[in-house]
């Protein structure tokens, strides 16, 4: 079916780079002026400042891989204290949009500038064809997990 990895083997790369992420992350918080804001109501900002991103907490909890709950509460908090506002659609109550406050405006700069820093950071010495490469693996790695999960869903079909 699988074979372990073996020490010598990828298998700690991705726990090893994750803490390595953590540890960067926090470090880099601790060094700017965020309002004394946590890193999740940072990240929510982010997103919210990103034209690009679908600005409602099911998607922002899916992008930062946190629960819902938790993006709620932090987005409550945000904009009670005045750095998003939230406009409710008219059609569908329970569909809320978000845009930045005029709090956020002064912090804009830095959560621009945190976000170029950790690309600067994280993609320094690769080259394009390295990313490139990299990214292809993990689009495969991907597809063969959407792969295996349909296989194992219909083995369960046959097991009923």
């Amino acid at each position: 079916m699988y074979r372990l990895l073996k020490n010598g083997d990828f298998n700690p790369v991705f726990g090893t780079f994750y803490k390595k992420l953590q540890k960067y992350r926090n470090a880099y918080f601790l060094t700017r002026n965020f309002d004394n804001l946590t890193r999740t109501e940072i990240e929510i900002l982010l997103c919210i400042a990103n034209d690009n991103f679908p600005n409602n907490a099911k998607w922002i909890a899916k992008y930062l891989n946190v629960s819902k709950a938790l993006v709620s509460q932090n987005i409550d908090s945000l904009v009670t204290n005045g750095y998003l506002e939230r406009t409710i659609k008219t059609k569908d109550k329970r569909w809320h949009i978000l845009s930045l406050g005029e709090r956020s405006t002064p912090l804009l700069d830095n959560l621009f500038s945190l976000a170029e820093d950790f690309n600067k950071a994280i993609n320094k010495d690769i080259t394009y064809e390295e990313m490139k490469a990299f990214t292809d693996v993990l689009k495969k790695m991907a597809r063969n997990l959407d792969e295996a999960t349909q296989e194992v869903k219909e083995q369960l079909k046959n097991i009923e």
